[in-house]
């Protein structure tokens, strides 16, 4: 399979999909329901680190479609999603965003691992902060 599927930290509260060449949405799919699984066995909140630099999207005008979809699916403790970026999905993941504002402040885009992982603990760094304010 050409996407893996594991937690990210030992706390639990981040999940990283890497993806290393061509997949299917037959292959998206089942990760999702393993990740939705994931998430529901704890009772925080999780986000998810997409590692995408090594793969191109499938070919297909349900693109769009099955971003949403998976997005929306997500179960109530998912937090924000982290997109680890090449050129071509900075330009995609911009462009959906375009399409669908809903999705402003839900999806990100990092150029790597470690910068994901920046840009969630910044994420839940404002989110504990507005709490105590």
């Amino acid at each position: 399979m050409s996407i893996q599927v594991m937690w990210d930290n030992d706390g639990k509260t981040a999940i990283r999909h890497d993806f290393d060449g061509p997949w299917t949405w037959e292959e998206f799919w089942e990760i999702n329901r393993t990740t939705q699984c994931m998430m529901m066995s704890v009772p925080h909140r999780v986000n998810v680190v997409a590692n995408m630099r090594k793969t191109m999207m499938p070919r297909g005008r349900e693109t769009m479609y099955n971003m949403r979809k998976a997005t929306l699916s997500a179960p109530p403790n998912q937090g924000i999603i982290v997109v680890v970026v090449n050129p071509f999905l900075k330009a995609l993941l911009s462009l959906f965003m375009s399409f669908d504002p809903e999705m402003v402040g839900v999806i990100f885009s990092a150029e790597s691992v470690e910068d994901a992982r920046r840009v969630i603990a910044e994420h839940d760094c404002m989110l504990k902060d507005s709490k105590t304010a």
